[in-house]
């Protein structure tokens, strides 16, 4: 950073204040990411490049959505009509899924649910299972707090098994939140009923979850779209 900025180079160094807001957030330390990440949007909207603009954005939603959902929003969905377009092809998994915990966490599921079955398919697509896990996870909760206790927890299960090793820093209000979703699949479908799921998941490869949670995503979206139809409101602390 300190040499682009020597050499006057604005678009190296709102990459790199991008990419400090990032390590600071996967660190856990959003205090420290929100500073960076703000520069960079900063950054990105004096020079106008749409490849630094989509990652400043994400970077920023990242830093300072459990604090100010609003503002968190708007930046994610600038990045994402960026990413879409091809501005930076690479955020695109990424934003789309925390996208889906952002929706979710301000009380639009299926507005969560949306974006999340548009993010399995980019990470599953792409081969980012990093990514693919952190989206299971985020609709797994997002299932249970809809009131669907099986596939909620067929999907924790093969996270738990597949995708476990994650290295994507986890607010603990969020951690929290997914927690409180799997009680209430427990609870619903009983303890025998509940491993069972788990155990289903446990035993999908890849594509095979990936399936699963596109089919259950569609069969939730016809649901929802039925004339009548009441959906939950999303609990606070839900999404991740």
């Amino acid at each position: 950073r300190h040499e682009a900025e020597k050499w006057g180079n604005e678009l190296f160094v709102g990459v790199f204040l991008a990419m400090e807001a990032m390590a600071w957030t996967d660190a856990g330390d959003h205090a420290a990411a929100r500073r960076p990440a703000m520069e960079a949007v900063e950054a990105a909207r004096r020079i106008g490049n749409p490849g630094l603009s989509a990652l400043a954005c994400y970077a920023a939603a990242a830093a300072i959505w459990i604090g100010d959902l609003h503002t968190a929003l708007l930046l994610v969905e600038d990045s994402l009509a960026l990413a879409r377009v091809g501005a930076l092809d690479s955020v695109l998994g990424f934003a789309l899924s925390l996208a889906g915990a952002i929706r979710a966490r301000n009380g639009d599921l299926p507005g969560a649910l949306a974006v999340l079955q548009e993010a399995t398919v980019q990470l599953h697509g792409e081969g980012n299972r990093l990514g693919l896990g952190m989206t299971l996870e985020r609709a797994a909760a997002v299932l249970a707090w809809l009131g669907e206790a099986e596939p909620a927890a067929v999907l924790a299960g093969a996270d738990s098994a597949h995708f476990a090793l994650s290295v994507a820093a986890i607010y603990p209000d969020e951690r929290l939140g997914i927690d409180e979703s799997q009680a209430t699949a427990r609870r619903a479908l009983g303890e025998a009923a509940y491993s069972n799921a788990l155990g289903r998941g446990a035993a999908m490869d890849d594509d095979e979850v990936t399936d699963y949670a596109l089919g259950e995503f569609r069969r939730l979206a016809a649901l929802i779209a039925e004339p009548g139809t009441q959906v939950p409101e999303s609990p606070p602390g839900m999404a991740r």
